[in-house]
């Protein structure tokens, strides 16, 4: 028998998968391209009301890959950031209450959350239950939990917000070690998996229990960082835990997997401790330093990952659905905002003075799109802070370590900035903590003397979202190649995504990318793969990279 066929009005979106893209893909479209997010949100909530679930992994119909439901938190945060049309909010608020709340999901893992009914009995999803990546869905159901709360508080229902706020909390409680600081598996007695038994617990085994990582890569999730902090003991416990990450050896144990997949590959390859930029999981751990007080952690580990793990022809790892891509534009600007919440962490760009065109909100919008200014002036020499009166003359530009945000003319310290604030526009300033000497020196541009006195050039910002003016402040650029990033230089930046670097014009594949995914509304930008042998990059790579598709 033949099932019927029938057609909707409206619009429609597929091909594309929430567990890699809501980290950095959606808020970015969010910012640069609201207007284009907003269909794209309207054609989800209409694949849910058309085919009775919100699609976990559209590849072009329902699919199962990947675990949580994800989807959920980029129509939450469309939700609350008016991102939907109003004949769409109805099916997208039906779409992600009912992955909130129905138990009775389809079997075959497409839709729904698998475990669901152990999640809500138990707090989590004990590992003895017959429901595989037991910590990794137990995360993620809790970040669309939270994302989904402050949706339901936004339309008013508190009953709703209260509870899967509380839900998301003790999921948080339940699945953290005091004894190892991490996320760990959990019986349904309540035991730690390899507590007080044999074979014991391996903080670098991946699988058994985690999506393609370890306890490490799924251990500091950022929806909630009031409890984070709190299940560690203070900020600075959670920092130091971040610290261990990252002085620890990059190795692994293939767990469950019982093969080396590429993932662990790229994952040793990259050599930054147990951070996993190779893969989704970790994408936001870095930014976790910020959250708990450090901006400047997050500044110096955020730059590192930007001149070792990409280049002109390379990336450490996946490029799922345009993702890492994504994540290199938010790093570059200094803007990464955390899903599920109205936090964006600010950091240190890449650019002396940067300029966002953020984008209208909706087509029919008459009124000129806001706009961003970042400005983040650099000196060629500096003098770096000692104690007291003593102080010690360097060169080269102090652009990680910042004293003071200021927005639209206020001191934010380091602390976060709010969404709904950044995305109306005005100008974001980074103080640095170095003093500059020789600003000026003889033959130092008319553009470089304006911007050391605050009043940089502007560029015609109507070819591109994304509009870059550097202006060195004392003497003219290197004529050195840098080692591995692509560095700031006086220029625009062109429409069709060329960067110009210290020597000549180099494609920048990770905005063209994204670029190319926002354009072209929705569709997967194809995998791309870090080919790169140990020649290549700074680091000291194990075994050249290898990807199987």
């Amino acid at each position: 028998m033949r099932s019927e066929r029938r057609t909707f009005p409206g619009v429609v979106v597929t091909d594309n998968g929430f567990w890699d893209t809501f980290r950095t893909v959606y808020p970015l479209l969010s910012l640069l391209y609201p207007d284009h997010l907003r269909w794209i949100a309207d054609g989800w909530a209409a694949a849910a009301r058309e085919g009775g679930w919100l699609p976990k992994w559209a590849s072009p119909g329902y699919r199962n890959s990947m675990v949580g439901t994800y989807g959920d938190v980029v129509l939450a945060d469309a939700l609350v950031t008016g991102l939907v049309s109003p004949e769409y909010q109805t099916a997208a608020w039906d779409a992600i209450t009912k992955d909130a709340f129905d138990v009775n999901a389809p079997s075959g893992g497409a839709v729904g959350r698998v475990g669901l009914d152990a999640y809500t009995r138990h707090g989590y999803i004990p590992y003895d239950v017959g429901v595989s990546d037991c910590v990794s869905r137990t995360l993620d159901f809790a970040y669309a939990d939270w994302a989904i709360a402050r949706a339901a508080e936004a339309r008013g229902d508190a009953g709703v917000a209260d509870s899967l706020r509380t839900r998301a909390r003790r999921a948080l409680r339940e699945s953290f070690d005091t004894a190892t600081g991490l996320m760990r598996p959990k019986s349904r007695s309540g035991q730690f998996r390899g507590a007080g038994g044999s074979g014991g617990f391996s903080a670098i085994r991946w699988g058994d229990g985690y999506t393609e990582g370890s306890a490490w890569q799924h251990s500091f999730p950022a929806f909630d960082a009031e409890t984070l902090i709190a299940l560690h003991g203070s900020p600075a416990k959670l920092r130091s835990k971040l610290d261990d990450m990252l002085a620890s050896k990059a190795v692994f144990e293939a767990g469950s997997y019982k093969r080396t997949i590429h993932e662990m590959r790229e994952f040793r390859a990259l050599a930054m401790g147990q951070y996993g930029h190779n893969n989704q999981p970790a994408h936001h751990a870095l930014y976790v330093y910020a959250l708990a007080g450090d901006l400047n952690a997050t500044n110096r580990h955020v730059r590192t990952v930007l001149d070792t793990a990409y280049g002109p022809d390379f990336y450490a790892g996946d490029e799922d659905n345009g993702e890492m891509g994504a994540w290199y534009v938010l790093a570059a600007v200094g803007l990464f905002p955390i899903p599920g919440t109205d936090l964006v962490v600010a950091t240190a760009p890449l650019f002396d003075d940067l300029t966002l065109q953020l984008g209208a909100s909706s087509e029919t919008d008459d009124a000129a799109p806001p706009t961003l200014q970042i400005v983040a002036p650099r000196c060629r020499r500096r003098r770096r802070r000692r104690s007291g009166d003593d102080f010690e003359e360097a060169d080269g530009p102090s652009d990680t370590d910042v004293a003071d945000v200021r927005f639209n003319g206020t001191s934010m310290g380091t602390r976060p900035l709010r969404y709904n604030a950044v995305a109306r526009g005005g100008r974001l300033e980074f103080a640095f903590a170095h003093e500059c000497v020789d600003a000026l020196e003889e033959g130092a541009s008319a553009d470089a003397a304006a911007h050391q006195g605050g009043a940089p050039s502007s560029p015609d910002a109507s070819a591109s979202p994304v509009v870059v003016t550097t202006h060195p402040v004392s003497s003219p650029p290197s004529t050195k190649r840098p080692e591995t990033r692509l560095r700031p230089h006086l220029g625009t930046f062109p429409p069709a995504g060329v960067f110009p670097n210290d020597e000549a014009a180099v494609p920048l594949a990770t905005l063209g990318l994204v670029a190319a995914a926002a354009l072209l509304l929705g569709l997967v930008v194809g995998r791309l793969t870090a080919r790169r042998s140990a020649r290549k990059t700074r680091h000291a790579w194990k075994k050249p990279i290898s990807h199987v598709v």
